[in-house]
C-alpha cells in the first residue's frame, strides 16, 4: 500500500498543534518533559515518551521549516557562503577546511553521474 505524502509544515501547525507546541517550547531550552507538559501531552507522555513525539513525520517537517525560516531571517545565503569560503582559505584547522572544502564542492558539482544521453559530444568537421 502506497504511503501518504507528506504534508508542508505550516506556521499554522507550529502555533495549533501540540506537536508544534512542544517543538517551540524545546526551542526555547526548556528541558523535554517540561516542553511536553507545555504543549499539552500527558503527563506519562512527558515523563517516557518524547523520542515518540520527535520521531513523527510532523515534527521532523515542523523542525525543518522552523530552522529554516529562523536561520534565513538572522543571515543571508551570501554571509553563509562567505563564511564557507573563509573556512576554506585558512589553514589552522585541517579537518574544518577539508569539510568545507567537500560542502563547497557538494553545492557546486552535481554528485550523480551524467546520463549517457548528457555526456554525447558532437564533432563538426569542415
Amino acid at each position: 500500500m502506497p504511503r501518504k505524502k507528506q504534508k508542508e509544515a505550516t506556521v499554522f501547525d507550529l502555533k495549533n498543534t501540540r506537536t508544534g507546541k512542544y517543538l517551540v517550547a524545546k526551542s526555547k531550552g526548556l528541558p523535554k518533559k517540561e516542553s511536553a507538559i507545555i504543549a499539552g501531552f500527558s503527563e506519562n507522555t512527558a515523563m517516557h515518551n518524547t523520542d515518540k513525539i520527535e520521531n513523527t513525520h510532523l515534527y521532523h517537517a515542523l523542525e525543518k521549516k522552523f530552522f529554516k525560516d529562523v536561520i534565513s531571517s538572522q543571515i543571508t545565503m551570501e554571509e553563509i557562503g562567505e563564511e564557507l569560503v573563509k573556512n576554506i582559505k585558512q589553514d589552522l584547522n585541517l579537518g574544518a577546511k577539508n569539510q568545507a572544502i567537500e560542502m563547497a564542492l557538494s553545492k557546486l558539482e552535481p554528485e550523480e553521474s551524467l546520463t549517457d544521453r548528457d555526456e554525447r559530444v558532437f564533432v563538426v568537421i569542415r
